[in-house]
């Protein structure tokens, strides 16, 4: 995209364009994708059997049976549903330490993410001299981590299956414990190797593994949290999402915030050193 960003004659309108085209190609897949809600799946098998039943009642058959299924029965009406809805995650947001603390672990983890994240063109445009299409490229060091994370979370469900019924849903959580570590790891190594004589590799290794301890961290609380809910999941994560919104990425995600301290590195370091402590506190916790 930064390519395109530094043509005259695309700009950032064909940024744009370009997402909507990928959008439309992968519609089709997610489209295909099969409903695992309980639920809906219930409600699905319901009514085709009244269906099923209807035909058969008209061709003289069988009598008109009635499927419902549980969640059909006594069903609330819509504004109790909506206001069920809006208040519930907050609910548990507030009420559940769980949910509490593993949201606002979640939530300065972003809020440091995109803190640091937003001086990617600062530090490679102004120390190692990089134009607009090299400075995209570099965002290619998010990718890589993500896949990492992908690739470690194989093992992960290894250790959940193997003591799932001994740990419960904490056995989620051994990734996301590593995740702590190499989140604030990998700001520390992007921080302090932010300098003209390093190599601009080594901090596109340190975004890499801080991208790493991202991804397991939150993927990892998102299972526990719903292991831990069950059927009120989705009023979990809906209230980790409430946390996930804070201001925090907003008034850090500027400028101003890093050309304070007079140098950047110097603003990633303090970002990192309190991501490190907040991380060590929920250690403890787990």
């Amino acid at each position: 995209m930064s390519w395109v960003e530094a043509r005259p004659d695309l700009e950032w309108r064909w940024i744009q364009w370009i997402q909507v085209i990928i959008f439309a190609v992968f519609l089709p897949f997610i489209m295909m994708i099969p409903e695992t809600r309980e639920g809906v799946i219930l409600r699905r098998k319901a009514a085709k059997k009244r269906k099923e039943s209807r035909k058969m009642a008209e061709q003289g058959e069988n009598d008109e049976s009635v499927y419902l299924a549980r969640s059909e029965i006594n069903k609330p009406p819509l504004i109790e549903l909506i206001k069920i809805s809006s208040l519930r995650p907050i609910w548990l947001l507030f009420t559940e330490p769980v949910v509490l603390f593993f949201s606002l672990w979640v939530a300065v983890a972003w809020g440091v993410f995109y803190a640091l994240t937003s001086t990617i063109p600062m530090i490679f445009q102004g120390l190692y001299n990089f134009d607009t299409g090299r400075v995209g490229l570099v965002y290619l060091t998010l990718a890589i981590g993500t896949i990492l994370g992908y690739v470690a979370n194989f093992y992960q469900e290894h250790l959940y299956r193997k003591n799932v019924a001994t740990r419960g849903p904490e056995a989620r959580l051994y990734a996301a414990m590593l995740g702590g570590i190499c989140f604030a790891a990998g700001c520390f190594i992007y921080a302090w190797t932010s300098f003209p004589h390093v190599t601009y590799i080594a901090p596109c290794i340190g975004i890499t593994v801080a991208v790493f301890g991202i991804f397991c961290i939150y993927l990892g609380v998102f299972n526990f949290l719903a292991d831990s809910y069950s059927v009120y999941a989705s009023s979990a994560l809906a209230g980790m999402l409430n946390a996930n919104g804070s201001p925090v990425p907003r008034h850090a995600n500027s400028r101003p915030v890093y050309t304070s301290f007079g140098q950047v590195n110097l603003a990633c370091v303090i970002l990192s050193e309190e991501l490190s402590h907040f991380s060590q506190g929920n250690y403890t916790t787990i």
